[in-house]
């Protein structure tokens, strides 16, 4: 008997033991499988159009400011963004902004289990022939939350006229998160002006509109109904001149990221934050104290990256061009907090792993304009300049004279197409142009939109073939008309 009694203790032992091996082996054996089977959709499209065999590090890399397409090779439509995270899948909604000014086209609807290759879904809101949503109507901002109770995706949009005068928010549903909504009408929230809007869930399930009210002279947080068909109470208002509201919570504190009422231009994006949406609010701080204009852009929407490893959270901002308001780049940073602080910092490009929720920036090597390696020829000559990184750039670029030449370019691995990124100013309302020839071959025509307003930078990221070595040369130049000025490139790898 005392024979099997230890048997059976042993046995029991040893079953436990395997049991508590599987217990830690297969989560970790599960994030391998569907990190190999990521993995394996990221060889075959990318959001931002590379060339064919890109090197230096930007494989499946975010870049702000490039020009983003879908995995069938189409211009991303879905400016003003939200997302909405359901199961693995990131569902991404946005303007149709394809006829290049600011009537309502179509809200589209693109997916990615990765946040950098993304698939067209659809329109989930097409035009129509009168109404909210008919020709010449202003529809802007959706905003999508999951409401559990009713198993209803609900969603928020901003809704007026072209001179901006009825300031409503819409409302749309749907049993599925990427297809049938209907649309269910617009109001004005407990009988106020509503403009730029987000919506916040918070962990409590509960929902709230944000939107700026008395001709953008305040921002009210409403709480919505337990449906999120309508608003109920006001729980607090900004008496801010605030726009672009964007919202997050983390560790149990709230943080809210607004814009100036500037039109398309971008200004310094601000933040405040508080245990209580009801306040006391801390007193507003820059969210980008090395940029004015916040890396030329606006926040659209914040996106929280929950993975097995930790959480990153991204600023999604928009970079409008109201000469072609369908060009308008993204520029998506993570975010990054110290203490109840947050900020952003510009990253030429860098990667998220959805999977584990960490990111990493792809590195990069500077060449400043003004250095004395280079060769400035005809009308060009270094000037002052506060925000450049150097405080110098180079200026009087083009009109059939002025020619920059960035010298001792090096190719960080070996011959083939890097990303290049270009910091440059351009205070015109219009775009200016600028032929790069890279190591004397024909040269390429590229269009730099404006930076609204002169000192003030932006950046252009393109794709050079580079030589191996450190002997490339970029040579910059228009031969009928003004370049932008040039601060800096850099090659990343």
């Amino acid at each position: 008997m005392k024979s099997i009694l230890r048997w059976m203790a042993w046995f029991v032992q040893r079953r436990f033991s395997l049991y508590r091996c599987l217990a830690v082996a297969l989560p970790a054996l599960l994030a391998f499988v569907l990190l190999l089977g990521s993995g394996t959709a990221q060889e075959a499209h990318a959001a931002v159009a590379h060339p064919a065999s890109p090197v230096g590090g930007v494989e499946d890399a975010i870049i702000p400011g490039g020009s983003w397409t879908d995995r069938d090779g189409n211009s991303l439509q879905a400016h003003g963004a939200g997302i909405i995270q359901v199961g693995r899948m990131y569902y991404w909604f946005g303007e149709n902004r394809t006829q290049n000014n600011w009537l309502f086209v179509a809200i589209s609807c693109y997916s990615s289990s990765d946040l950098v290759h993304w698939q067209f879904r659809g329109n989930v809101l097409t035009l129509q022939s009168s109404g909210d949503l008919g020709p010449n109507r202003v529809v802007e901002r959706p905003k999508v939350i999951y409401n559990a109770l009713t198993r209803t995706f609900v969603m928020y949009l901003h809704i007026d006229n072209t001179n901006y005068s009825e300031a409503k928010v819409g409302v749309a549903t749907s049993k599925f998160v990427d297809h049938g909504y209907t649309y269910q009408g617009s109001y004005n929230p407990l009988g106020n002006e509503s403009r730029d809007m987000t919506v916040f869930q918070d962990t409590d399930g509960s929902a709230y509109l944000l939107y700026a009210t008395k001709n953008n002279y305040d921002l009210n947080i409403d709480k919505l109904s337990p449906d999120y068909l309508t608003d109920t109470a006001t729980v607090y208002t900004f008496n801010i001149r605030w726009e672009a509201p964007g919202m997050v919570k983390v560790n149990g504190r709230y943080y809210l990221i607004d814009s100036s009422p500037t039109g398309w231009a971008p200004n310094a994006n601000v933040y405040v934050s508080a245990t209580s949406l009801s306040g006391p609010w801390t007193t507003p701080a820059s969210l980008a104290p090395n940029s004015p204009n916040t890396y030329d852009s606006q926040d659209a929407y914040i996106l929280p990256v929950h993975g097995l490893l930790g959480t990153t959270y991204i600023y999604m901002g928009d970079r409008w061009d109201p000469t072609a308001l369908g060009n308008s780049r993204y520029i998506w940073l993570p975010l990054s907090f110290n203490g109840t602080n947050i900020s952003i910092s510009y990253y030429d490009a860098w990667k998220i792993n959805a999977l584990t929720g960490q990111w990493s920036a792809v590195n990069t090597t500077s060449y400043e304009a003004e250095s004395s390696t280079n060769t400035l020829g005809g009308s060009a000559i270094v000037m002052n300049c506060g925000n450049c990184s150097g405080g110098k750039d180079v200026g009087y670029l083009g009109n059939n004279s002025g020619t920059l030449q960035i010298n001792g370019v090096s190719a960080p691995r070996h011959s083939g197409n890097y990303l290049l990124t270009i910091y440059y100013a351009n205070g015109d309302s219009a775009a200016r142009t600028v032929s790069i020839s890279v190591n004397g071959g024909t040269a390429t025509t590229y269009s730099f939109a404006s930076s609204h307003g002169g000192g003030l930078i932006a950046t252009l990221p393109i794709f050079v073939r580079l030589n191996e070595g450190n002997s490339n040369t970029i040579e910059f130049s228009n031969a009928s008309s003004w370049a932008p000025d040039i601060d800096k490139i850099t090659i990343a790898g």
